[in-house]
């Protein structure tokens, strides 16, 4: 039907009731990163264009097995069970657990370490974080309520294996000097 009848006069057009609500409406999904750990402190490192620097991070409930190698931070929300070496920072969560032996630039721990774990600069264990096994490094910072269990090689530019070797008897003097038993030299 045209707006004109066969004697060409103008109809009235009728007006259609307007459909405001029932149009469809698209939306658009907004991603929200879930992070879960000692996420107060902005670990990630940020390129110039303020995007993050390229670090790969194994989620919660991920179990790695093998080995882990990398130039850029690797942040460890799952499991990795192996080795890891990386050129960069190694970033363990609350919730990530690494049975490996560890090779990086840094060592954050927030979760747990069983294993060897050598930082060639500093080595960070946090308040709920616990590390079983060797820890060498450059510097080491322990917050309160941060668990070692094993022993601690602080370098100042000499090698691990030279800064291994001890002698028993200057090794039993520093424990019984730890457990308060150490005789005076006089």
């Amino acid at each position: 039907m045209g707006f004109f009848s066969k004697d060409n006069k103008a109809q009235p057009v009728q007006e259609t009731p307007k459909q405001d609500n029932l149009a469809p409406t698209v939306l658009k999904p907004e991603p929200k990163p879930i992070i879960k750990g000692n996420d107060k402190v902005n670990t990630r490192k940020q390129s110039p264009s303020g995007d993050a620097a390229g670090e790969s991070i194994i989620a919660e409930g991920t179990v790695l097995i093998g080995e882990v190698k990398s130039n850029k931070a690797v942040i460890v929300h799952g499991t990795v069970q192996g080795k890891i070496n990386i050129q960069s920072d190694l970033i363990v969560a609350e919730s990530g657990l690494v049975e490996a032996d560890v090779s990086a630039e840094n060592v954050s721990i927030s979760g747990r370490i069983k294993g060897r774990t050598e930082a060639r600069q500093l080595f960070e264990l946090k308040t709920t974080g616990t590390i079983e096994g060797e820890i060498v490094a450059k510097s080491v910072k322990i917050d309160e309520g941060g668990r070692v269990i094993g022993k601690i090689d602080m370098q100042q530019g000499g090698s691990p294996q030279a800064s291994a070797q001890m002698n028993d008897e200057d090794l039993k003097k520093k424990k019984d000097f730890l457990r308060g038993n150490a005789k005076e030299n006089t």
